[in-house]
C-alpha cells in the first residue's frame, strides 16, 4: 500500500510541512502586532508577580517552620546516607556471593578493550580510509591553529591599545588582588592573634601525637604480624633481586642484539664530544680574534686592579696600627719557636737512660732542671 501510493503519501507530507510552516508564520505575525505585544507584555508581568509571590510565600513558610524545615533537611540526608550504606553494602555482599563471576566479567571486560584497542591500532595501520582519515584529520588540526593564531595575531594588531590596556588591567587587578590578600591576611593575624596562637600550638600537638600513634600502631601490628612481616620483607628482597637480575638480564641481551647501534652510539658520542671540545676552542679562538681590544682592555684592567689592591695593602701595612701588630706577630711567633724547642729538649732529655746506674734500674734518668728549662717561656 505505501509503495502504491507513494506519490499520494509525498504529497501529503508536503502539504503538512506547508500547513505548519504557514501556522508558525502567521502565529509570528500575529505577535508583532501591538495587541499581542502588550498581551506578552501584561503575561510576563503576571509571570514575574507570581514568581515572587511563591518566593515570598517559600521564605515565610521556612521561617515560620525553621525546625521542621532542619529536620526535614537532616531526614533527608540520612536517608541518604543510609541509601548509600545500603548500596554498598550490596554492592559487597554480591562481590562476595558471585567472586568467581566477578572475576571473569573483569577479565572479559579488560580482553574486549585490549582487542577493541587493537584493532583500531590494525585498522588505523592497514586500512588505506583510516590513514587517509588520519591524514586529513592532522593537516585539518594544523590548518585550525594555524587559523586560530592568524585569528589572534590580527586581533592583536587590530585591537593594539585595547589588548595593551586589558594587559595592564589584568596585571593591576592581580597586584590589587595579592595586596588586599595580604592586608586581608595581615589583620586577621592581628585580629586573631591569640586564636592564632592556639591554633598553632593546637596543630603543633596534633601532627606529635598523629606520628607518635602512627610510631605505635607500627610497631603494634609489627608485633601483631611478624610472620607476615618477614615473609614480606623475604619477598620484597627476592622481588628486588629479581628485577635487578632481569634488567641486567636485558640489558645484556640488549648489547648483544645490539652491538652495531652500541658501536654506533658510542663512536657517535666520542665524536661529538671532541666536536664539542672543537667548536669551544674555536668560539674562544674567534672571540679572541674578533674582540682583541676588548681583551687587551680587560687584561690591563686586572693588572691595574691587582697593582692597585697591592699599593692599598702597603699603604695599610705602613699605618702604626699595622706596625704594631706586625711587631706583636714577629714577637708571638719567636716565644712560641722558643718554646716548641725547649719542649722538644726536655722531652728527648726526659727519654734518655741514666748513665751513673745502669745496673740499679733502668727507669730514664730524670734530671733536675730549672724552672726555665723545665717549662717553656709564657706568651
Amino acid at each position: 500500500m505505501a509503495i502504491a501510493n507513494r506519490g499520494l503519501r509525498f504529497g501529503f507530507n508536503a502539504w503538512v510541512e506547508s500547513a505548519a510552516e504557514r501556522s508558525r508564520q502567521r502565529a509570528l505575525l500575529r505577535s508583532v502586532t501591538p495587541e499581542a505585544r502588550a498581551m506578552r507584555r501584561a503575561l510576563n508581568t503576571w509571570a514575574a508577580v507570581v514568581a515572587g509571590r511563591l518566593a515570598l510565600r517559600r521564605g515565610v513558610a521556612a521561617f515560620a517552620m525553621r525546625g521542621l524545615h532542619d529536620a526535614m533537611n537532616a531526614w533527608v540526608e540520612a536517608a541518604a546516607d543510609r541509601a548509600a550504606a545500603l548500596w554498598l553494602m550490596g554492592r559487597a555482599a554480591a562481590s562476595f556471593a558471585d567472586q568467581g563471576l566477578r572475576t571473569a566479567m573483569n577479565t572479559w571486560v579488560e580482553n574486549a578493550d585490549e582487542l577493541a584497542w587493537r584493532r583500531g591500532l590494525l585498522s588505523g595501520l592497514v586500512s588505506p580510509t583510516a590513514r587517509a582519515m588520519r591524514r586529513g584529520l592532522n593537516s585539518w588540526f594544523a590548518m585550525v591553529d594555524q587559523r586560530a593564531m592568524m585569528r589572534r595575531a590580527g586581533s592583536g594588531f587590530r585591537n593594539r591599545e585595547l589588548k595593551a590596556a586589558y594587559n595592564k588591567w589584568a596585571a593591576t587587578a592581580t597586584e590589587r588582588a595579592a595586596a588586599l590578600s595580604l592586608l586581608g591576611r595581615a589583620g586577621a593575624a592581628v585580629r586573631n592573634r591569640g586564636l592564632r596562637f592556639g591554633f598553632n600550638a593546637w596543630s603543633a600537638m596534633a601532627t606529635a601525637r598523629a606520628a607518635k600513634v602512627s610510631l605505635m600502631r607500627k610497631a603494634a601490628a609489627a608485633v601483631r604480624h611478624r610472620g607476615l612481616r618477614a615473609a614480606w620483607n623475604e619477598w620484597a628482597a627476592n622481588a628486588a633481586a629479581r628485577g635487578a637480575a632481569l634488567s641486567l638480564m636485558t640489558r645484556a641481551a640488549a648489547s648483544i642484539r645490539n652491538r652495531g647501534l652500541r658501536a654506533g652510539l658510542n663512536t657517535w658520542r666520542t665524536v661529538a664530544r671532541e666536536r664539542k671540545k672543537a667548536m669551544a676552542k674555536l668560539r674562544r679562538a674567534t672571540a679572541a680574534l674578533t674582540m682583541r681590544g676588548q681583551r687587551l682592555g680587560m687584561n690591563a684592567w686586572i693588572e691595574l686592579a691587582r697593582e692597585l689592591e697591592r699599593r692599598r695593602a702597603l699603604v695599610r701595612s705602613m699605618t702604626p696600627e699595622a706596625r704594631a701588630m706586625r711587631r706583636a706577630l714577629n714577637s708571638w711567633r719567636e716565644v712560641y719557636e722558643e718554646r716548641l724547642l725547649m719542649m722538644k729538649v726536655t722531652t728527648a732529655r726526659a727519654r734518655l737512660p741514666c748513665p751513673l746506674s745502669p745496673l740499679i734500674s733502668r727507669r730514664p734518668c730524670s734530671l733536675h732542671l730549672s724552672a726555665s728549662s723545665r717549662s717553656p717561656l709564657p706568651v
